[in-house]
């Protein structure tokens, strides 16, 4: 079952990306290629085929700055316990 689910991964992401292509007429949003690749898993090089857009420019860096914002600051230790 887990490998039928794998094999139809790419085409179900597919089917997917293009309906989202329609319904922006090929103009998609830098959420758009953020929410296709992490979400979807489709490599940015595939978008820009099936859209016929280019990468955008700063869409690596977009990836990062959002990436940061949601990382978490490290739990403080209030008290030190490692005596006890």
């Amino acid at each position: 079952m887990e490998y039928s689910r794998w094999t139809t991964t790419d085409d179900k992401q597919t089917v997917d990306l293009k309906k989202l292509i329609a319904k922006r007429k090929n103009k998609l949003t830098m959420d758009d290629w953020i929410t296709a690749m992490q979400s979807w898993g489709i490599p940015a090089d595939k978008i820009a085929e099936l859209s016929g857009t280019p990468i955008p420019g700063d869409l690596y860096y977009e990836i990062s700055v959002r990436q940061e914002r949601v990382a978490k600051a490290p739990e403080q230790i209030l008290y030190n316990t490692s005596d006890i």
